[in-house]
């Protein structure tokens, strides 16, 4: 008996192991705007939380460059929108990295795509929500 529930719970464990899961994949990505009156490069990791139906749900800083850096990011990444992160098939909620670059915009103000570059998604850290 206690071989079949050993046997049982070793295939039940496998199983749950070979679920097919795909991450949050980026549709829009409006950029952030460099913060007026800075003059330095910076790099700013968001964490956010991408609910089952693309949206961002929660935004907080991982790693900061400073206040206004800082709210740039997270201006930026709320209005992020993805397809929702795949669990065989089904969506669920999952939590992202996203880092920012920024840097010093050349010649007059600029708020196009070189002002807080968004860098690819980095995995995060945990694993995601369920």
């Amino acid at each position: 008996m206690t071989r079949v529930l050993l046997l049982l719970s070793t295939l039940l464990g496998a199983a749950a192991l070979a679920q097919s899961v795909t991450p949050p994949e980026v549709v829009e990505s409006p950029p952030a705007e460099y913060p007026p009156g800075a003059t330095t490069s910076a790099v700013v990791v968001t964490q956010v939380t991408v609910d089952a139906a693309g949206q961002v749900t929660t935004a907080e800083i991982a790693e900061s460059a400073g206040k206004e850096f800082d709210d740039a990011a997270l201006a930026a990444v709320r209005r992020w929108t993805f397809r929702p992160a795949l669990r065989d098939g089904k969506p669920f909620a999952a939590r992202v990295r996203i880092p920012f670059r920024f840097e010093p915009p050349s010649g007059p103000a600029s708020t196009g795509p070189d002002a807080g570059t968004p860098v690819a998604p980095l995995p995060a850290e945990t694993p995601p929500v369920v």
